[in-house]
């Protein structure tokens, strides 16, 4: 290894510093999430990690506090179905224990479900009126309503 002289050193510790500047950023903004900041913290903490590890986890823990932005808006999407906000708090809590899907996905599952129920229902609103229509039990009973008789 050959020493690299005074000039050397500061280049390198220049580049170091400008490549570590994206890295600090989501170190910095996965501070929104404090079970995401003790990842990072802890990782970067230890002096047995390499820098690249230490960059890696600082990335990987911005993207997963984006997941975790991403889940809330959903579950916040699910406090409007409420008997889907059941199911999906029920398979979070079985999914949490070791499972393949990860919570983006349960969620996102319950959320197009939820959007389904949404449209099955509105459909059979709209449908439903104009077939019983007819056996209603005030005078109308589906003909058209005219002028006479209101008041």
């Amino acid at each position: 290894v050959e020493s690299i002289g005074p000039r050397g050193m500061v280049l390198q510790q220049a580049v170091g510093a400008i490549v570590d500047i994206p890295f600090v950023l989501c170190g910095c903004l996965t501070c929104v999430c404090p079970w995401r900041t003790k990842a990072v913290v802890l990782k970067c903490r230890d002096s047995t990690t390499s820098v690249d590890t230490r960059r890696l986890e600082a990335f990987w823990q911005l993207v997963s506090t984006l997941q975790d932005f991403v889940c809330l808006f959903m579950l916040l999407l699910l406090l409007l179905a409420p008997w889907r906000l059941c199911l999906a708090v029920r398979d979070l809590c079985e999914k949490r224990d070791g499972a393949d899907d990860g919570p983006l996905l349960v969620l996102g599952h319950h959320c197009w479900f939820s959007f389904l129920d949404a449209v099955m229902v509105l459909a059979f609103v709209l449908v439903t009126p104009s077939w019983r229509c007819a056996q209603l039990p005030w005078p109308c009973r589906g003909a058209p309503v005219t002028g006479e008789g209101l008041s």
